[in-house]
Order: structure tokens, then C-alpha cells, then sequence
């Protein structure tokens, strides 16, 4: 019973603060690209809170750390991921200034909410999820019943490739940028700071993969683009 606490607590309280900024962005009518998306439709956050909840039942199954798994370091917990976060942010801040890349931003104050609870949900919906079913998928069919380091990375390439395809086109879509080159360089980016959140998933779980993201979009999408770009 304990042992389920300790796993499932940190995932409610993930929950709930996706319901929360849910909620603020609907309250306050906000119209912005970053939350007119299908996926974060509240039948589609809980349909990702249910699927979430069986991934995290699953992960135990596969060896996966647990959300906030206690038994890592705060370093590995916290530090590791929030400097990877802020290294992904500020090679981003570069890529902007350089390629001249504007991205539409959520003013302040819905932006505190809004980013955290989406990140949240986006890392559960395009990482957590998908590398969970793949590696449980993987391990069932597998002879040896585990899944090699080779087979990790490909379903890593593959996942994380996803949602950086999605979010360059999001960068077109949204008028962004005005030439393809930029486009490829944060497509380039986006890769490798999506696979980062992919191994921290593997390495030190959910819990620390979600506080690499938040950190990344706090400081680029509110410090950078609310405060200092302005």
C-alpha cells in the first residue's frame, strides 16, 4: 500500500495541476495556438491522465524509475535535469536571436499556469506514454524479455522525432519564421532536446523529465519572451 502512495502521489499531484491550468486558461478565455490544440482538449488530457496512470503501473513492470523516484539523488532528481532544461533554453534564446525566429508567447500572468500545466502534459502525452507502451511492447515480445540498449535508442529516434516534426510545423504554421533554414536548425534542436527527455524518462523518471521541460519553457517562454526580449 505504501509502495503504491509513494508511486501514485506524485502523479496526482501532476494531475492536478494540468487540471488547474486547464482550468485558468479556460476560466481567463484564453485564444493562443499553444492551447488550441486537439491534444489539449480536456477529453484528450483525460484520456493522457488515464493512459498516464496505466503507463505508470506499466513502468514498475519494465524497471522504470517511479515518478519521483527517492531513492535517486536530489542531483539526479532535480539539478541534472533543470541545468539541461536551461542549456536547451538558452541554445534556444541563440537559435532565435540569429535566425530571427518569433514565436507567439502567452502573456503574464496566465503564462506561469498555462506553461507548466502544458508542459506537464506534454511530456506525459508525447514521451511518457509512447516510451512506455513501445518498451513494454518490446519486452513482451522479446526472447530474453528485456529490451536491448540498441532498441531503447531507436524507439527514443522515433518518438522524439514525432514531436519535433509536429513542433516545426507548429513553428510554420504559426508564422515564425520566414525561410526554411531556421526551421531545420530547430528541428535539429528540438531532436536532441526531445531524446534528453527521453533517457531522463528511462534513467531517473517521469518526475525529473517533467522539471527538464518546465525549466526549458519557463526560462525561454517567461523569462526570455515576457521579460528580458521585450
Amino acid at each position: 500500500m505504501k509502495k503504491n502512495l509513494t508511486l501514485y502521489l506524485p502523479y496526482l499531484l501532476l494531475v492536478l495541476i494540468m487540471l488547474a491550468g486547464y482550468l485558468i486558461r479556460t476560466l481567463t478565455g484564453l485564444n493562443h495556438p499553444a492551447v488550441s490544440t486537439v491534444y489539449s482538449s480536456l477529453p484528450v488530457i483525460v484520456l493522457v491522465v488515464l493512459s498516464g496512470s496505466i503507463c505508470i503501473w506499466l513502468s514498475q513492470k519494465i524497471g522504470l524509475p517511479g515518478t519521483w523516484d527517492r531513492s535517486l539523488s536530489i542531483k539526479n532528481r532535480m539539478l541534472v535535469p533543470a541545468g539541461l532544461g536551461l542549456s536547451i533554453a538558452l541554445i534556444m534564446i541563440i537559435l532565435s536571436t540569429i535566425e530571427h525566429i518569433h514565436i507567439p508567447v502567452i502573456n503574464m500572468p496566465q503564462a506561469i499556469a498555462v506553461y507548466i500545466s502544458m508542459g506537464i502534459l506534454s511530456e506525459i502525452f508525447f514521451h511518457f506514454i509512447p516510451l512506455v507502451l513501445l518498451l513494454w511492447l518490446v519486452r513482451k515480445i522479446s526472447s530474453s524479455g528485456t529490451e536491448s540498449s540498441a532498441a531503447f535508442w531507436v524507439i527514443a529516434f522515433v518518438i522524439a522525432l514525432i514531436e519535433s516534426l509536429l513542433q516545426s510545423y507548429s513553428l510554420v504554421k504559426t508564422g515564425a519564421v520566414d525561410s526554411l533554414l531556421p526551421v531545420i536548425f530547430f528541428l535539429e534542436l528540438m531532436l536532441v532536446a526531445n531524446i534528453i527527455s527521453l533517457v531522463l524518462i528511462r534513467r531517473n523518471g517521469l518526475g525529473p523529465a517533467i522539471i527538464y521541460r518546465i525549466t526549458g519553457w519557463l526560462f525561454w517562454y517567461i523569462i526570455w519572451m515576457n521579460w528580458l526580449h521585450r
